[in-house]
């Protein structure tokens, strides 16, 4: 799982966001647990210009850590998010 997020990682590091997005779907679907994961995927949603798909994956992530967990994620992914739509955190999704 960490070699599909590097592998990912270097995908957005190199312009292939939408390469990028296509392992991060597979690798969330088997392990929606992974907060790298789900960051990423924010990230490549940025830099394709899509701040939905953003905002998508920081409710999806927030749902599957409440649904599967009972908790909210990690502050590191609010503030990812904050960063990448240019704001303040959301409190909750």
């Amino acid at each position: 799982m960490r070699a599909v997020e590097d592998l990912a990682e270097a995908q957005l590091r190199v312009g292939e966001p939408r390469a990028a997005l296509r392992d991060l779907t597979g690798l969330l679907s088997a392990a929606p647990l992974r907060g790298r994961g789900w960051a990423l995927r924010m990230r490549a949603h940025h830099r394709l210009g899509e701040a939905g798909g953003v905002l998508e994956a920081y409710r999806s992530e927030c749902a599957v850590y409440q649904a599967e967990l009972g908790i909210t994620p990690g502050r590191e992914l609010g503030e990812a998010y904050a960063e990448l739509m240019g704001r303040r955190p959301p409190r909750s999704a």
